[in-house]
């Protein structure tokens, strides 16, 4: 591990003089912390030339170049906390007098400097005291740069994996290791946190995995660590759907501290619930006005809920920004974030879980409480729109299901409008993928069903981005499966302006093209990627 250190440090040292570039520091960046560099630098410290002062230019020369070891071989800076004040401050008492010392030295030993007179003494102290204090302020600059990328650094390698289409390599962390990052994890700053997150979820132990649950499911930690942890589980290599979907169902008042995740015991819902159940009511068969996903009663769905009012209805801010009144109802968001966008799950095992988080009637949600009929209450509204949405990402493959419930949703009476945007925008993702459109084409029933209430919201939802939505993946339909229906949909709702046969493409090359290009807009990540060419 000191090792691994010691090689970003070094990495980060070779890294510096485009790291000073960014940073807008342009004479590091061009002279590597070098003497002309700073040569440069001084004349714009100080207007006061040295021979204009009377200094001998061997004495300042001599002076220069100790102050330039001194930089570029650390001593005299080793040690010293140079991000805080009295740390800066005592870095250049340290060099002020050690360059004090060797002028004194020079001069007594008459090898180096003249004899400097009495009277030039407060001129040379005077022209030495700024350049003590913009070598400090140099070398805290690299260092906060170091300590920027470090911190960084494990984010930045997960994303550029993730960009590739590929999982970021695996690490060895030792459990003592494990340990300490959990530590940081619950008490550091952010950016030490994220840290911490992403090299736990880059590991290989187990432990890793448990102790990112650990402070996930702990409902005496702060939101902010909390959420720090959900990152780093959302990347992490051993998270299994399991884990994730106890806390999904975590009960209402219990400590997911204690015990971490494995004390929450699973909601086990009857076996029937999962499907046919679980879609929402047809437009006519609307009984009250419930929002079918957030089980929450509205007004007028035509407008999008208000966000202080879920805040307060869920006692948490979905947006992970305010403190939580009920930490359970929020770590049971968390939970749902996961498996919805953890990397290293399949589809096939997060699926289900998500299913179950709607496996529940709106209607029974408003009128007599999950809590009233089962051990565990339900998720909160958020973490139900959450799983909608993750339809859209994770059910390329299951079935006729996820597509019937997304376009029941969007074409239920009482649905919110951000209800509706989400269960478009996640078919349009699920259009765009080829075998879905197909399939959907070729079902008579199911596919009737969706693309119907597509074309209804498209001609007549009153929110443009649920139109906006609905048209991409008619489009998607048309380009995909040759859907007739979706034709005369675009048709009624472009008009006769050739609009259709463009986007269908009178060229089967053409054709072939855009299909793919529909095919890639979509998805979370581009097929054809490879660790050569990101995307």
């Amino acid at each position: 591990e000191e090792e691994e250190e010691k090689e970003e440090d070094r990495e980060g040292l070779a890294d510096e003089p485009l790291l000073a570039f960014l940073s807008g520091d342009d004479e590091q960046a061009a002279h590597g912390g070098g003497v002309a560099g700073r040569r440069r630098f001084d004349r714009q410290l100080d207007s006061t030339d040295a021979a204009r002062a009377g200094l001998p230019a061997s004495t300042t020369g001599c002076l220069e170049a100790h102050l330039d070891s001194a930089f570029r071989e650390g001593r005299l800076l080793a040690g010293a906390e140079l991000l805080t004040p009295k740390g800066a401050a005592d870095a250049e008492k340290r060099l002020f007098s050690s360059a004090v010392a060797a002028a004194k030295k020079e001069a007594a030993d008459g090898s180096a400097l003249p004899p400097t007179p009495t009277h030039l003494m407060p001129a040379l102290l005077v022209w030495l005291a700024p350049r003590c204090a913009a070598l400090v302020q140099r070398a805290a600059a690299r260092e906060r740069r170091a300590l920027f990328v470090r911190e960084r650094r494990p984010v930045w390698r997960h994303v550029w994996a993730w960009l590739h289409g590929q999982a970021a390599a695996p690490r060895l962390v030792s459990p003592a290791r494990a340990t300490r990052l959990s530590g940081t994890l619950r008490t550091a700053a952010e950016p030490a946190r994220l840290r911490a997150a992403y090299e736990l979820a880059q590991a290989t132990a187990a432990e890793a995995a448990e102790a990112l649950l650990a402070v996930v499911s702990d409902a005496g930690a702060a939101t902010s660590v909390r959420r720090t942890a959900a990152y780093g589980l959302s990347a992490a290599s051993c998270v299994s759907a399991a884990q994730c979907e106890r806390l999904l169902f975590l009960a209402a008042g219990s400590d997911g501290a204690e015990g971490g995740a494995e004390g929450v015991e699973p909601c086990s819902l009857p076996p029937t619930a999962l499907r046919d159940a679980s879609l929402p009511p047809s437009p006519d068969a609307a009984s009250g006005a419930t929002d079918p996903i957030l089980g929450v009663a509205l007004e007028e769905p035509s407008r999008w809920l208000s966000a202080s009012l879920l805040r307060a209805s869920e006692g948490f801010d979905a947006e992970l920004l305010l403190a939580a009144a009920d930490p359970a109802a929020e770590i049971r968001y968390l939970a749902a974030i996961v498996l919805a966008r953890a990397t290293r799950l399949a589809d096939s095992e997060a699926v289900p879980c998500l299913e179950r988080a709607l496996a529940v009637p709106a209607a029974q949600l408003a009128c007599q409480g999950w809590g009233a009929s089962l051990d565990s209450p339900p998720p909160p509204p958020s973490a139900r729109l959450v799983a909608l949405e993750a339809f859209g990402a994770r059910c390329a493959a299951a079935g006729s299901g996820p597509p019937r419930l997304l376009a029941r949703t969007l074409a239920h009476a009482w649905a919110d409008a951000g209800t509706r945007a989400v269960a478009a925008r996640a078919l349009a993702q699920l259009s765009a993928r080829p075998a879905v459109s197909a399939g959907l084409s070729s079902d008579e029933e199911v596919g009737g069903e969706v693309v119907g209430a597509l074309a209804a919201a498209l001609s007549g939802d009153a929110d443009r981005y649920v139109r906006g939505y609905a048209a991409d993946a008619l489009v998607s339909l048309l380009v995909h499966g040759g859907s007739d229906a979706a034709r005369a949909a675009l048709e009624a709702a472009f008009g006769d302006l050739g609009t259709v046969a463009v986007l269908q493409g009178q060229d089967q090359g053409l054709a072939d093209a855009r299909a793919r290009c529909r095919s890639l807009c979509a998805r979370r990540w581009c097929p054809l990627t490879t660790p050569l060419s990101p995307f």
